[in-house]
């Protein structure tokens, strides 16, 4: 699938993804600890990118690639608690 149809319905599911996901971290920011809304937030953004990567047809992640991908989720997990 191609076109800028196409390409617009996938921003503006992006969007409304980025909403319901700001709506319910407020909603549990009142009953959930900050760190573990969090850690659901990136564990689901992992499933669905994921997800993504295999419907898309990208390439396995490699040995070599490892160590980068991995450094780059520390980085992002010690920043996400600052």
């Amino acid at each position: 699938m191609t076109g800028r149809p196409f390409a617009f319905a996938q921003c503006a599911a992006g969007i409304a993804v980025l909403c319901l996901m700001d709506v319910v971290v407020k909603l549990l920011g009142a009953h959930v600890p900050v760190p573990q809304i969090t850690l659901a937030r990136y564990a689901f953004g992992t499933l669905l990118a994921l997800a993504v990567w295999q419907l898309d047809g990208r390439p396995r992640v490699s040995r070599s690639m490892l160590p980068m991908h991995l450094l780059r989720g520390c980085l992002v997990a010690v920043m996400s608690m600052a």
